[in-house]
């Protein structure tokens, strides 16, 4: 214990050297003053053997603890204990401890007596006593009490701070082979654990690669068998089962010549009862039961499949089409090209085998084009199209990922690739075709669609085609009246050269508000305070699922972009000539344009699978699409 630690000390520590203050000076009483040696307790017994290391320790700590430098409490507790019978007998006992011991009690005792607080008369009568024995026992009398208690003081400073410095040096030189050591050990430690981690890194790639790799093989073995089936179950199959075939069409997302997609393909339908006219009913018995099933259920053996090419490439991506988006991985070999869906997603029936539900395969021969796309406002997805008439929307999380399987891709062997350069030499090369009539209005208009980023499989962004006639009434059509056209100069919105002026003013409006907002405001203000014409868009999702709901899968989409329901009767889509009337002149936010389908597909029209629209407020029923 030393005077500065127990002077900055708290009042824990205070108290905790009382309690030693008091043991050592009970014992010390026992050991010295008792007679007795019998009625000792043992531990007194033991601590007599030990007299003067106990005698040096209790006036060591008299001193510290008496110090005017801690809190006069502590001082005054001091007092009392020495003054009391026992203890006051047994300091002339302490006299052989030094003369300056009792100098120094004598001072501090002084230094009590003259304090600017008065002491209570008990402890006035404690300090006479004390101050007897030390005049008794002291061979002289302090003088200047208050200079010297600040020369003590200053000593003990200084003494402090010496041996705080050897410390220092003491630990330093200690330390110092430790330090060395130990930075050898972290040199050490690092090596193994980079080489450990580069270890552990390749078997884990090397791992992932077999693993997707096994799940692939089961994929393209359940793929294989879904087409035998389809092979052997169809009208003219030698297993075709008339109650379990279906019996319903939807679009195929195969592409042919332009861009098109004209190809209806079986299926069955999983719409609600209550959406279905009841002649349609049967067909909702077909969505989970077809031929071979138990072909798909899952097998708990495992196979020693071993990757038969390098991995180049492999990340999390989605594969994004117009039914949806599924969440798995990409792994792009030297030949060809996986897509395999999370195994969190469980494939039980045939049916949910068709398309691309487990993953696709593709090989590398077969890719014709790689574009980069946008996908939700990001420039984060990448569409590669086939020769086989399949195209692919892969979204990444980042645009360095997308960017990186991009230039990995074109790197590889790719023989058949025919669109990859200048966007704008392409562009011109299209351009210079049409007008030399090589290529059609529909297939220059597909080809701006596609070099503008727009995708069949990406509903928010579906390629768009312009109105083209403005008659919908007449019994004939007149190909040399110029009113029978819509004037492509102009958006759908002015059609009606009357609400040119609407959209002005509104505009104006707008203009002036934000004007004025600015001026008054300190922060910039974003974009969508900006003014604007058109509060709408002319293409989005909803508009490409109310010209497709009465073709699948777009019902069903169509079915839960509204929340559970068809659209109001009224609002669905059910003659050509409100669709044009709403769109030029009617209304002021509707302002859309059309879809491709409409110049190829006539099953846009008709309401083949029986779905029940419900009726109009005029009372007719919305069946099939009403044409002029």
């Amino acid at each position: 214990v030393s005077t500065q630690s127990t002077g900055s000390c708290g009042e824990g520590e205070q108290q905790f050297c009382r309690d030693i203050f008091e043991i050592l000076l009970t014992t010390s009483v026992k050991c010295y003053l008792e007679r007795n040696t019998e009625k000792m307790s043992t531990f007194i017994q033991l601590a007599s053997l030990n007299k003067d290391k106990m005698r040096s320790a209790l006036t060591r700590l008299i001193l510290i603890l008496y110090t005017p430098r801690l809190e006069r409490s502590t001082c005054l507790f001091v007092l009392r204990s020495l003054s009391r019978p026992g203890p006051i007998r047994l300091l002339p006992l302490l006299a052989r401890s030094s003369d300056k011991f009792f100098y120094r009690l004598h001072a501090y005792t002084l230094y009590l007596m003259t304090d600017k607080e008065p002491l209570n008369p008990e402890c006035t009568l404690a300090a006479g006593s004390l101050l007897e024995v030390c005049q008794e026992l002291s061979s002289r009398a302090p003088t200047d009490v208050i200079q010297l208690i600040h020369a003590w003081n200053e000593q003990e400073h200084n003494s402090h701070q010496s041996w705080l410095i050897a410390k220092e040096q003491a630990s330093q030189k200690i330390g110092q082979p430790i330090v060395i050591l130990n930075k050898s050990v972290n040199v050490q430690a690092e090596i193994i654990t980079n080489t450990i981690f580069n270890l552990q890194g390749t078997l884990v790639r090397d791992f992932y690669s077999h693993w997707q790799h096994l799940r692939s093989t089961k994929h393209d073995m359940q793929q294989q068998w879904y087409k035998i089936i389809l092979k052997t179950t169809h009208q003219h199959g030698v297993w075709h089962d008339t109650e379990t075939y279906p019996d319903s069409w939807e679009i195929d997302s195969t592409e042919g010549p332009g861009g098109i997609r004209r190809r209806l393909k079986r299926c069955p339908v999983d719409i609600p009862l209550q959406f279905l006219m009841d002649k349609s009913h049967y067909k909702t018995e077909l969505v989970d039961s077809m031929p071979f099933e138990f072909l798909f259920q899952k097998n708990k053996r495992r196979g020693n499949v071993k990757p038969q090419f390098t991995l180049v490439y492999t990340n999390k991506c989605s594969h994004i089409k117009s039914a949806g988006t599924t969440e798995g991985d990409i792994l792009l070999y030297r030949q060809y090209m996986l897509f395999v869906r999370d195994e969190s997603a469980s494939i039980d029936t045939v049916s949910q085998l068709v398309g691309d539900a487990l993953g696709m395969y593709w090989s590398l021969l077969d890719v014709t084009e790689v574009h980069k796309r946008w996908y939700n406002l990001r420039d984060v997805a990448v569409e590669i199209f086939l020769n086989t008439g399949q195209t692919y929307l892969l979204g990444f999380s980042t645009t360095e990922e997308r960017d990186e399987l991009h230039n990995r891709l074109l790197q590889l062997n790719l023989p058949n690739l025919v669109h990859h350069g200048d966007q704008r030499k392409e562009i011109r090369s299209m351009t210079q075709r049409w007008q030399e009539g090589h290529v059609t209005n529909f297939e220059y208009l597909m080809h701006l669609n596609k070099q503008a980023g727009r995708s069949f499989n990406d509903l928010m962004q579906y390629p768009v085609l312009p109105f083209i006639l403005a008659d919908y009434t007449s019994p004939t059509l007149d190909l040399n009246n110029p009113n029978t056209f819509r004037n492509l100069s102009l958006p759908m919105a002015i059609q009606d050269p009357k609400l040119k002026e609407h959209f002005v003013q509104r505009y104006e409006m707008l203009r002036r508000d934000h004007e004025n907002q600015v001026a008054g405001s300190e922060q910039p203000l974003n974009t969508g305070s900006q003014p604007y014409h058109y509060g709408s868009h002319y293409s989005n999702s909803g508009i490409v699922l109310h010209y497709l709901v009465r073709l699948l899968p777009y019902a069903k989409l169509f079915i839960d972009f509204q929340g559970g329901s068809f659209d109001i009767p009224d609002r669905t889509f059910h003659a050509m000539r409100t669709t044009w009337k709403l769109a030029s002149s009617e209304s002021t936010t509707d302002v859309r344009e059309l879809i491709p389908e409409f110049f190829y597909l006539p099953e846009l029209f008709h309401n083949t699978e029986g779905f029940r629209f419900g009726e109009r407020q005029n009372g007719n029923t919305v069946d099939d699409v009403q044409l002029p």
